[in-house]
C-alpha cells in the first residue's frame, strides 16, 4: 500500500479568539484587548497582501525605501534599529 491516512491526535478546535474574554480574569481584561486588536490588525494587514518581513533587518534588506509612521516616543528606538539594519544589510 502506498498511501497512509494519518490522523494528528493533537489538533485542537476553540472559539475565535474574542470569545475567551469572558473566561480572562478581570485584571487582565484590558491588556487581552490589546492584544486581541494587534492581531486583529495583523491579520488585516496580511489579507491586504502585506507581509511579515521577519525582522527589521530584512525589511530594511527588501526595500527601496523605508518610511515609518509612529508614535514619536518610538522613533528614537526604532531609527536606530533601521541604522543597525542598513549597516548589517549594507542598503
Amino acid at each position: 500500500m502506498d498511501r497512509y491516512l494519518v490522523i494528528s491526535s493533537d489538533g485542537h478546535a476553540g472559539l475565535p479568539p474574542d470569545r475567551y474574554r469572558d473566561y480572562v480574569d478581570p485584571q487582565y481584561r484590558d491588556e487581552f484587548d490589546r492584544q486581541l486588536a494587534a492581531v486583529d490588525k495583523i491579520d488585516r494587514a496580511l489579507a491586504m497582501g502585506f507581509r511579515d518581513a521577519g525582522s527589521v533587518a530584512a525589511a530594511v534588506g527588501d526595500a527601496d525605501m523605508v518610511l515609518s509612521i509612529l508614535p514619536p516616543a518610538l522613533a528614537p528606538v526604532i531609527a536606530g534599529q533601521v541604522l543597525a539594519a542598513i549597516g548589517e544589510t549594507g542598503a
